[in-house]
């Protein structure tokens, strides 16, 4: 009887410190975390009270800025808030017509607009504009806007951020194709095409293309299967894209491209090109045609998509 009772009390004991424990976890994290990879997901407020310093400016339009860190001497110029994931959007629901961004925007989507949940799966995949409205009253500030609106925040890209509070890693520190796939491929909405005719498709399109075999037995370095020579790496990396985009432009010949790369670092463990190759991480409107110095200027008339495509694929 008495070992019966220890065995009780103890699985009682046992029960009530799992209790215990697995309430202090949940008191840290706004969800439940992350089913790609099993992380918490902490939410983009939480984020944003690291993630906005001098280095991100925390000031509308750079809310967690865009790449131009990557493309080293380029200005910041509009960040998240500003792109189709950060949605500070907004029409006349009587008229449609579309109104200028600002912090009292809903969103377009807004959530009323939503005709089931199935449209949060890529509108709002972690729910994370449902606390913006909160956060501007328990804060005062007007940055990330002060109405609730559906966004697409950092961890749908990023990975859960619950073993990462600017020590440890995320799951995706630079979220691949895979991570853009979630939402744009072939599971794109059939209804969605009459607004956006080509976004069916499109990380499939990507991986039966060249771009997704950019790097092969021609552009290693002699010896190796992982690490590419510099001069190769200005059009078939993405690091190198970055790296080398100022010193050669989409205008030079191979001949200056070869003599201005040669001698300089090759690329460590290169990925091929890919969406944030060409697309600003942070705001995917912007291209990297946009950003690279030396390209032709706007007032030529060449369309961003043109100039970007030929930052590689010369006239």
């Amino acid at each position: 009887m008495t070992n019966r009772s220890n065995i009780t009390i103890g699985s009682i004991l046992m029960c009530i410190t799992m209790l215990v424990f697995s309430g202090c976890g949940s008191s840290k994290k706004d969800s439940a975390g992350d089913a790609a990879t099993g992380v918490s997901v902490v939410g983009l407020t939480v984020c944003y009270n690291c993630h906005a310093d001098a280095a991100n400016p925390a000031t509308f339009p750079n809310v967690f800025g865009d790449s131009s860190g990557v493309l080293p001497g380029t200005p910041y110029t509009e960040g998240w808030i500003s792109g189709p994931h950060g949605n500070l959007e907004a029409i006349d629901h009587h008229t449609h017509a579309p109104l200028p961004q600002d912090i009292d925007n809903d969103g377009f989507p807004y959530y009323g607009y939503f005709d089931d949940d199935k449209c949060k799966t890529c509108h709002d995949p972690l729910g994370e504009g449902m606390s913006f409205g909160d956060f501007f009253i328990n804060t005062g500030l007007t940055v990330l806007g002060i109405i609730n609106r559906p966004v697409i925040g950092c961890e749908s890209c990023h990975g859960g951020g619950g073993n990462h509070y600017g020590l440890g890693p995320m799951p995706y520190a630079k979220p691949g194709p895979d991570r853009c796939g979630q939402c744009h491929s072939s599971s794109f909405p059939g209804g969605h095409l009459k607004y956006h005719p080509e976004g069916d498709n499109i990380v499939e399109d990507y991986q039966a293309s060249p771009h997704a075999r950019s790097i092969n037995e021609h552009t290693y370095v002699d010896g190796s299967d992982a690490d590419v020579r510099a001069r190769c790496s200005r059009c078939h990396t993405d690091e190198g894209a970055k790296r080398y985009s100022q010193l050669v432009n989409g205008t030079e010949t191979r001949d200056i491209l070869v003599n201005t790369l040669d001698g300089k670092p090759d690329v460590s463990d290169a990925s091929t090109v890919q969406c944030r190759t060409c697309h600003d991480a942070h705001n995917p409107d912007q291209l990297i045609g946009e950003k690279v110095a030396g390209l032709p200027a706007p007032a030529d008339g060449w369309s961003v998509e043109f100039r970007t495509c030929t930052a590689c694929h010369k006239l």
